[in-house]
């Protein structure tokens, strides 16, 4: 059975107010990815996405090339196993 991994990531820089988590949902819709995207209090906005390690890897990718309206100036993650159930990609607000 293949593993499942959870990767929990920020992105900051012009992150918030330019449909950039519209477009990491598209993105992880793309690739079938689970989880959500939300905006945070301090300017970034905060990702958990959930899938295989080589579907993850390319998003990273993906939303790294093309943010949409946006610019991410820094990224901070972690990847760890998942054993959480989730069936869609949310915008959470």
């Amino acid at each position: 059975m293949d593993e499942i991994f959870e990767l929990r990531v920020t992105f900051h820089g012009l992150v918030q107010g330019v449909f950039f988590r519209a477009a990491v949902k598209d993105v992880a819709d793309a690739l079938n990815l689970k989880g959500f995207v939300k905006n945070q209090a301090d300017g970034t906005v905060f990702a958990k996405v959930i899938g295989h390690s080589d579907k993850l890897k390319e998003f990273m990718k993906k939303i790294g090339q093309n943010p949409g309206s946006g610019r991410i100036d820094k990224i901070d993650y972690k990847m760890a196993k998942s054993t959480e159930k989730v069936e869609t990609f949310q915008i959470n607000y």
